[in-house]
């Protein structure tokens, strides 16, 4: 028989857990002849998890500024400070609320008034920026089928945003900068040193039936450019 010191005991919770460390170490020790990299587990304190740094929100670009407007035969567009296009506002296919929306969100809150009709205007309501002016409906100068007409009256708005027709001419220009700005234009002489210059064509019509852009001159200056109107007469 076997004495009672001879059978095995099982073992204490100290020794399973003192057990448990040496397999452990065994299987680093194992892995590491291998050539195996052992990852330590990812820390939960001093420093971000992988699952944190993935989740981080990234850094928003900040949105472009109104820089200029630009009247042409076409459209009212507006660019943004980077160069962008923020709005591109045809005079026949835009909705004149969403042209007002537009234009409000790039120069702010406009000013109105109302016009009544006469011989050569329709009744109108005008929103005015301070510079840039859209007459709802278009002018009865405007080519049959505009939903509204615009007018720059000034080369930049009061919060500085600058105000261009075709070829960058502006409000303040004198003739002969006009001019020089558009090549291939001309200046129409209404007399009582009145004119104007047909800056940009809205197409190919007979010269009479012409109509786009067109800068108005009063004493040698630029002091209007309006979109879309017919080149020759006011109604």
């Amino acid at each position: 028989m076997f004495s009672k010191s001879h059978v095995s005991q099982p073992p204490t919770a100290t020794g399973r857990r003192t057990l448990a460390l040496a397999v452990s170490a065994l299987a680093l020790l194992v892995l590491s002849a291998c050539g195996m990299p052992v990852s330590p587990s990812p820390t939960t304190s001093g420093g971000s998890t992988p699952s944190e740094s993935a989740s981080a929100t990234p850094t928003e670009e900040p949105e472009p500024e109104a820089a200029t407007v630009i009247a042409t035969a076409l459209t009212l567009r507006v660019i943004g400070d980077d160069g962008s296009t923020m709005a591109d506002l045809s005079y026949f296919s835009t909705d004149v609320s969403a042209a007002i929306e537009a234009l409000t969100d790039a120069l702010g809150a406009p000013t109105t008034s109302s016009i009544a009709a006469s011989n050569c205007v329709y009744a109108t309501t005008k929103y005015d920026w301070g510079g840039l002016i859209l007459a709802d409906p278009a002018a009865t100068t405007a080519i049959s089928g505009a939903r509204f007409s615009v007018y720059l009256t000034a080369a930049a708005t009061p919060g500085g945003v600058a105000l261009e027709g075709p070829s960058t001419v502006t409000v303040g220009m004198t003739t002969a900068a006009a001019l020089a700005a558009a090549p291939g234009t001309a200046y129409i002489d209404y007399g009582s040193d009145f004119g104007a210059i047909p800056l940009e064509a809205g197409d190919s019509s007979a010269p009479l039936e012409a109509w786009g852009a067109v800068a108005y001159l009063h004493g040698g200056v630029v002091n209007s450019i309006d979109s879309p109107v017919y080149f020759y007469g006011e109604c």
